[in-house]
């Protein structure tokens, strides 16, 4: 035996007899980084209208293609308005390529990231324009459990 052997069970008895670091999920939770990317969710103005301009740049910008947009006329006249924006949560990767590729700050990535559910069609069928708010206002661990 050699002195890796040796180098290898000091290791191994040091953790063994040191302190636990184990948490109790969900009990204790791990306090997350500031720039952690979960759930992408959609950013209001101040008075609550969303910043979406329905430009269509996220929807490009998707690897996945897991971004659906409904747009038509605006009533005012000009331009388009956002009808429906959905995210299919479930298959999403995070890489937060629709936040990067949206000129108009309408998106933006939520601390947001226990979206865990019995029921795979809440995560499907989630319409993001009927959940507008700014990120982390409203945790979706809510409305997922």
């Amino acid at each position: 035996m050699g002195l890796g052997f040796y180098g290898g069970f000091k290791t191994t008895l040091k953790h063994l007899l040191g302190k636990s670091i184990t948490r109790q999920y969900p009990y204790e939770k791990r306090q997350l980084p500031p720039r952690t990317r979960g759930a992408v969710v959609m950013n209001t103005d101040e008075d609550g209208k969303p910043k979406c301009v329905a430009c269509g740049l996220c929807v490009a910008a998707c690897p996945d293609r897991l971004i659906t947009m409904v747009t038509g006329p605006a009533p005012e006249g000009d331009g388009k308005v956002v009808e429906y924006f959905h995210v299919d949560l479930g298959r999403c990767m995070y890489c937060g390529f629709c936040v990067a590729a949206c000129a108009f700050d309408a998106l933006d990535m939520s601390s947001a990231f226990e979206l865990a559910t019995q029921n795979k069609e809440k995560l499907i069928e989630r319409d993001m324009l009927r959940e507008l708010r700014r990120p982390d206002e409203r945790p979706l661990e809510e409305e997922t459990g």
